[in-house]
Order: structure tokens, then sequence, then C-alpha cells
């Protein structure tokens, strides 16, 4: 392995990913990651510690072919929180439960709350206080959920195949999870330091501020007056 190129396949050898997702780990096309063979391109700096970051081979050995070549960032964790990324691991791979948890997550509050609406419109039926249009509004509610929930995976996929922009998507998926907290704890974030490395801060800050509107909308949706819960009391 005489140069930086040879190095990082070794690595794609070594974490048995093919081209096109080994780029897509590391925030390149597979265009991209072709064009560097083919083209002899250099193994940026930043690049070397996306791979350090993603995959625990060292940035110096990838560019300079010195020093240790595996580093193990988990030895950073606490004991539990390193069974739990070990487990998760092992399952479907940590990016995907990531997002399979946060979205379900935003799913059930917002489900929730339109049980309580549904039962606030049984109470006040049972009173015979309701209007058809009542329940009518219900269900376009529910339709409007749906469609916010389809423009939340737009922002989420569309930053997908925009090449290296996937990198926004872990830390957005973090921030939405993480609601009022995001701010003390994005700077513990490896997801939202590699995004900033790539120059990708302007990407997160538009897409972040799109997606806290639509979930807001989608929170606003079954939302009862102080009056309305009282009858729920």
């Amino acid at each position: 392995m005489k140069n930086p190129l040879d190095r990082l396949s070794w690595v794609r050898e070594r974490v048995g990913l093919n081209s096109k997702a080994f780029a897509e780990s590391i925030g390149l096309t597979a265009a991209g990651l072709h064009n560097m063979y083919t083209r002899k391109s250099r193994v940026t700096d930043v690049l070397a510690n996306s791979v350090e970051l993603i995959h625990g081979v060292r940035a110096q050995w990838l560019l300079s072919g010195e020093g240790l070549r595996v580093t193990d960032h988990h030895t950073l964790l606490d004991a539990s929180e390193q069974a739990l990324l070990e487990c998760i691991k092992k399952s479907k791979g940590g990016k995907n439960i990531v997002e399979e948890f946060v979205l379900k997550e935003l799913e059930d509050e917002i489900e929730s709350s339109s049980v309580i609406y549904g039962r606030w419109l049984n109470q006040i039926a049972t009173k015979g206080k309701h209007k058809e249009e009542d329940w009518s509004k219900y269900e376009k509610l529910r339709i409007k959920k749906e469609k916010l929930r389809s423009e939340i995976w737009d922002v989420l996929n569309n930053l997908r195949e925009g090449g290296v922009k996937q990198i926004v998507v872990e830390p957005l998926l973090l921030a939405i999870h993480f609601k009022d907290r995001w701010e003390e704890i994005r700077e513990r974030s490896i997801d939202y330091k590699q995004m900033q490395s790539f120059g990708l801060q302007p990407d997160f800050d538009e897409a972040y501020l799109t997606l806290k509107k639509i979930v807001e909308k989608m929170k606003g949706l079954f939302r009862l007056t102080n009056e309305q819960k009282k009858i729920l009391e």
C-alpha cells in the first residue's frame, strides 16, 4: 500500500462494503469515489477524518501510512453506552435504528394526541354537543397529519439524494429527538461535528428550520384548548 488511495481500498475491503455503499458511508457518491481513483486524486484531510469517524481507521495512517492503523472511539463511552451501541450494530445497523426510533417516537407522540382528541369528540357526543362537522374536521386533520409526515420524508430523502449532503440526515434526526436539549447536546455528537467538517452547516440549518416547522404543525393538529381538556377530566 504505497499511497493513500491504496490504503483507502484496504479500508473498503476491511469493512466488507461494495464501492457504492462504502462511498456513501464516507459522504461521497459512487461516481465521486470512482473519479478519485481514475484521476488519482488526493485523499483530503476531511475525507480521512470521515473514514476514521465512520470506520475506525486512523486518518493519520490513511494519509501517511505511519502510526497505528485502527482506533476505537467506543473506548471513550460509558460501558452501558458501548454495550448498547454494540447491540445496535449487531441488528440492522446503527443509522437505520436511529431513524426508525426517532420517526416512530414522533409518530407515537402525534398519534397519542390524535387519540385524546378522538376521546374528546366521543365525550361531547355522549352529551349531545357534537356536530357532524366535528368528525369531518377530525378526519381531515388525520389526512393532514399523513401529508405532513410525507413532507418530513421528502426533506430527508432529498438530502440523501444530494451526494455529500446525506451527512446532514443523522444530526437532523438527533435534533428532532432531543428537541429543546439539542443545543446543549449537539457538541457531543460525532455526526454533527462531521457534518460541520464538510461545510454543511447552512444545509443543516435550513433543513432543521423546515423540519421544526413541519413538526410543530403536526403537534398542533390535535391540540385541545384548556376548556376542551376540562371535558375529559
